[in-house]
């Protein structure tokens, strides 16, 4: 059942590439198609021992397409920061943002903070179609490489060392809450 998930998604992602949209778009659509059928579960278990292999080969080819020397040259390194600076700021707001939830913010925005696999995907697909330069390329990794380091430690200050040492809530995150 998995393998035919799988040649689902690489159809309809070829589909969507065909159609001038990302094959990300259409590996999504494919899971959105299987999502309702009795054989999800089993089709998600088989897929994600497949992403187990897939998943490390794409971040390979995303470390080797990086030119690590250009995080030397000035240009790169400023964008680099102001990227960084925009998706700490932008995340960490967009917890405060959420009105009506009353629960840490702050740990909802730093929790954010590491997000960029998504971005690296599109990065590797403006690379490769030539609309990023190896430069803008290399400061959308920085970026996606600082802010992953940077969550966990941020994370850790904001939780104290006894609420770590607690065992973990069966559903939901410790310490956060949406009632009033």
């Amino acid at each position: 059942m998995a393998t035919m998930a799988v040649v689902l998604a690489f159809f309809i992602a070829y589909l969507a590439d065909a159609a001038g949209s990302a094959l990300i778009i259409g590996a999504f659509t494919a899971g959105l198609l299987l999502q309702p059928t009795p054989q999800a579960a089993m089709i998600e278990e088989g897929v994600v021992r497949l992403g187990h292999f897939f998943v490390p080969i794409f971040f390979v080819t995303v470390g080797a397409a990086v030119d690590v020397r250009s995080f030397g040259q000035l240009d790169v390194a400023m964008v680099g920061v102001a990227l960084i600076a925009v998706a700490v700021i932008g995340k960490f707001a967009a917890g405060y943002a959420a009105i009506w939830f009353k629960g840490r913010k702050s740990v909802i925005g730093v929790g954010m903070i590491p997000r960029g696999e998504v971005g690296l995907i599109f990065a590797q697909l403006g690379l490769t179609a030539g609309v990023l330069s190896v430069g803008e390329f290399s400061a959308l990794t920085l970026m996606v490489m600082v802010t992953t380091f940077l969550a966990p430690p941020l994370l850790k200050a904001l939780f104290p060392r006894t609420a770590r040492r607690e065992p973990p809530p069966r559903s939901g995150i410790a310490g956060l809450t949406t009632e009033a």
